[in-house]
């Protein structure tokens, strides 16, 4: 394993000004259409690739969190857990 990608799915109501019916999705998985939004990748240091191989079962913990100065950013911290 050399990293960890992550894509996310955002449903909007239906937008009654614009006379949608529906609801609207912004996806942006691997299999879908892209777009200016992007999957991530989060890439694993060779020390962590090799200490997961063979292993059935990976643990982490993922905090997304806001950028206080690029409002529109996001830091990204992957943390290892023991298995």
């Amino acid at each position: 394993m050399d990293g960890i990608a992550l894509w996310f799915d955002c449903y909007f109501g239906p937008a009654e000004e614009a006379g949608a019916e529906s609801e609207i999705a912004l996806r942006t998985g691997p299999m879908d259409l892209p777009t200016h939004w992007h999957q991530t990748v989060v890439e694993l240091p060779p020390a962590a690739t090799a200490a997961l191989a063979g292993e059935p079962t990976v643990r982490c913990s993922l905090e997304l969190a806001r950028d206080r100065v690029r409002r529109r950013h996001y830091n990204i911290s992957l943390e290892l857990l023991p298995p």
